[in-house]
């Protein structure tokens, strides 16, 4: 049962993890189903235990969401910026200094989230480019 490249890749992910662990039910033999499936050991060794911990529920693609996020935004600041950015139209710096003085924080980590939020506008526009350097200024250095 030798596997193209082309084969594997083209059917569904669970359905080659799925034949990969029967391969080696057959062969008994991490580096003979390696072999069969052009792959390493490795991957053979890591579905085999996914496989023996979870069963067929262990071959489907697991989640990449981090399980924690300490440096997220604390939601109250959040929803401090939602509620009054509307009203007041304050940019970044203006919004940071009203959450210092409504003793909430304003880390550069928590701007950063609030942006990618789209809760705050970039410093330099939704897509401004960088800057270009000007001919003129580096004819006279």
């Amino acid at each position: 049962m030798d596997l193209s490249y082309g084969a594997a890749y083209s059917m569904n992910a669970t359905e080659a993890r799925r034949r990969l662990v029967e391969t080696y039910a057959a062969e008994r033999s991490i580096t003979a189903t390696a072999r069969l499936w052009h792959t390493s050991r490795a991957v053979v060794r890591k579905w085999m235990r996914r496989y023996r911990e979870r069963g067929l529920a262990g071959l489907d693609d697991m989640t990449r969401k981090p399980r924690s996020s300490p440096a997220r935004t604390a939601p109250e600041i959040e929803q401090a910026v939602k509620d009054v950015r509307p009203d007041t139209g304050y940019g970044r710096k203006r919004l940071a200094w009203l959450l210092r003085t409504a003793r909430l924080s304003s880390r550069p980590r928590c701007r950063g989230h609030l942006r990618r939020a789209r809760l705050l506008p970039h410093p330099q526009g939704p897509h401004a480019p960088a800057p270009a350097a000007s001919s003129a200024r580096l004819l006279t250095r």
